[in-house]
């Protein structure tokens, strides 16, 4: 997001808010929206006990990489963004994630550099118990469930180098959709609920294993929710030209005290900071 300043460049803003209102928030349990922090991306999460009186909020750990030159701005989208080297960089978001499988949604923005081989966009899995992933092959977004590859993973054609695509899978009990660009593009009604590895969510390839399916790219609003999202949502987190998600963002403004203010309603969703 643009902030103001001198000859208007872009800031790093102190923290930004989510409306707890939003229907996005419900069952919100991870975000990276717009990667707006220092050495870790600003995390979104719904656990009080980890929140309560930690002032970044911080969720997800840069691994490998050096936030000076992999946090990148991204024009086309209007947002940060982080730029995957391909080798070894990651971001570990813990075990809470996905440890319930029935029902849930996962996507992100993302951009190849290159369409050869398999590139590991985000999701919970090992090189034993793949889990559930969203990843590419070749021009194919896909999304396996449990191992790879095999009858029940789901594919969609269409990716190109160079791009910026968002790609997004949904599952209630046995019905799975992929969308690729806020277009619902495959579906399955007999989908297996995947089997959650002890691995850690991941961002940009296998948690444990340096070196396996590594994205080859950069990412942006990686978003993960404990419920299926209505196609209707699916298309607010796809709209390139709007990177406050429908007034899911609060504008960004600046800390003027030692500590942020978090508020909790009824279900626990919360309005945070994020220290930079």
């Amino acid at each position: 997001m643009r902030i103001g300043g001198k000859k208007g460049l872009k800031q790093r803003p102190e923290y930004f808010r989510l409306d707890a209102t939003h229907p996005l928030a419900r069952d919100l349990v991870f975000a990276g929206l717009g990667f707006m922090g220092s050495n870790k991306p600003t995390i979104y999460h719904d656990s009080v006990s980890e929140l309560r009186g930690i002032m970044a909020a911080n969720h997800g750990t840069l691994t490998n990489m050096d936030p000076g030159t992999d946090w990148v701005w991204v024009q086309e989208l209007g947002r940060w963004g982080l730029d995957i080297d391909a080798t070894n960089d990651k971001v570990l978001c813990g075990t809470s994630l996905l440890s319930s499988a029935s029902a849930f949604s996962m996507g992100a923005w993302f951009k190849l550099n290159s369409t050869t081989g398999l590139h590991v966009i985000l999701g919970r899995h090992s090189a034993i118990v793949h889990g559930v992933i969203l990843v590419t092959s070749g021009t194919n977004l896909a999304v396996p469930i449990n191992s790879w590859p095999d009858n029940d993973t789901i594919y969609a054609a269409g990716l190109t180098t160079g791009t910026w695509h968002h790609g997004a899978v949904t599952q209630s009990g046995t019905n799975q959709t992929l969308y690729i660009n806020g277009t619902a593009v495959n579906t399955r009604t007999n989908a297996d609920t995947p089997t959650i590895p002890a691995a850690q969510f991941c961002i940009g390839e296998f948690a444990s294993y340096t070196g396996v399916w590594p994205l080859n790219g950069q990412i942006s609003d990686p978003f993960v929710a404990d419920r299926a999202l209505s196609p209707s949502e699916i298309s607010i987190l796809a709209d390139r030209s709007d990177p406050m998600l429908g007034g899911l963002i609060l504008p960004p403004r600046r800390r003027l005290w030692g500590a942020v203010s978090v508020t909790t309603n009824r279900r626990r969703r919360l309005l945070l900071g994020a220290a930079v």
